[in-house]
């Protein structure tokens, strides 16, 4: 007849089972986000002036999979706030400005050259209206 572990043998065996479900454990992220963290420097452009390119600074800090940081440009839009997500070398970002025309922009990004640049698109909403764009920036250092 086989034996039935008493009720401390269970609730000691319960206790353990749940420590070691929430210690820290080093497990490999078997798709990980494209380390993106630091600055990076590079022209991008607005449908809003065809043919004009404007010079672009973004810093950016990742922790895991979420992204922020300041993206500043020469066009006099000012500092935008960034926001956003890695998933594998695509990057979900929102920029946004504040002042006398703030702006919301979206951009899909995508980290090529061994995460060494930044190459996307963007939509932009300001007070003037709506209008699209491009960007590759380098890292810098």
């Amino acid at each position: 007849m086989p034996r039935i572990p008493n009720r401390s043998a269970l609730v000691l065996a319960a206790a353990l089972i749940a420590a070691c479900s929430n210690s820290a454990v080093d497990v490999k992220d078997p798709d990980p986000p494209a380390n993106v963290a630091g600055t990076f420097k590079g022209p991008f452009t607005s449908q809003r002036a065809a043919g004009t390119t404007y010079a672009a600074t973004a810093v950016i800090d990742q922790n895991g999979r979420t992204l922020t940081g300041t993206f500043t440009a020469t066009d006099n839009s000012g500092v935008a706030q960034i926001e956003g997500t890695v998933d594998k070398q695509r990057i979900n970002a929102t920029f946004r400005t504040s002042g006398t025309c703030p702006a919301t922009i979206t951009a899909v990004i995508d980290a090529v050259t061994n995460d060494t640049v930044l190459v996307g698109t963007y939509t932009a909403q300001d007070c003037i209206g709506s209008y699209t764009g491009g960007f590759s920036l380098t890292k810098q250092g």
